[in-house]
């Protein structure tokens, strides 16, 4: 003789659940979630902006060494750097990458860099800057043009900042 188990009824799933109340949910308005969604962008953008460094590595997707943040950070709140470094110590690239970070974070920005040839500085943006933007998606995002040529090296961004080449020799007076 087999037992069969009587048939149990399954529980209704939202049996016990009450509802609530539509006043006690707090629906934000379009205008209210815009509002709040442009203070949360002032206030980044306020932090990155008085701390480069953490730009550069947390939006951008660049490491940097302790010396690098250090000089980023300098670089950002003096009107005048001077950066003493060894060779191969990546000097231009820092460069670059600063340059980039304040492009970004600070529209319609024009940086002039120098060198004693045009050709020189130009390397900055047609080797460096270009590998950063190969390498990191977002700075290739915030990038809109960029031109290298034997005459004319520039580097232009969406929010209208531009990365110049200019001679700094007795050629480049005007």
């Amino acid at each position: 003789m087999s037992k069969t188990k009587p048939a149990v009824k399954p529980a209704p799933p939202l049996r016990g659940m009450t509802t609530r109340p539509k006043d006690s949910v707090n629906i934000l308005t379009e205008k209210e979630m815009t509002g709040q969604k442009r203070d949360r962008i002032k206030s980044w953008v306020t932090f990155y902006r008085n701390n480069p460094s953490y730009f550069i590595e947390h939006y951008m997707g660049v490491k940097l060494y302790p010396y690098q943040r250090f000089w980023i950070n300098l670089m950002t709140r003096s009107t005048h750097f001077l950066g003493i470094a060894s060779r191969a110590s990546a000097k231009s690239w820092l460069i670059a990458v600063y340059s980039i970070a304040r492009c970004i974070l600070y529209p319609q920005t024009i940086i002039a860099l120098s060198s004693s040839t045009k050709a020189q500085a130009g390397l900055i943006i047609s080797e460096k800057c270009r590998q950063l933007i190969d390498e990191h998606e977002n700075i290739q995002r915030e990038c809109s043009n960029i031109v290298s040529n034997q005459n004319t090296w520039e580097m232009t961004f969406h929010n209208g900042s531009k990365i110049n080449v200019v001679i700094s020799g007795e050629g480049g007076r005007g």
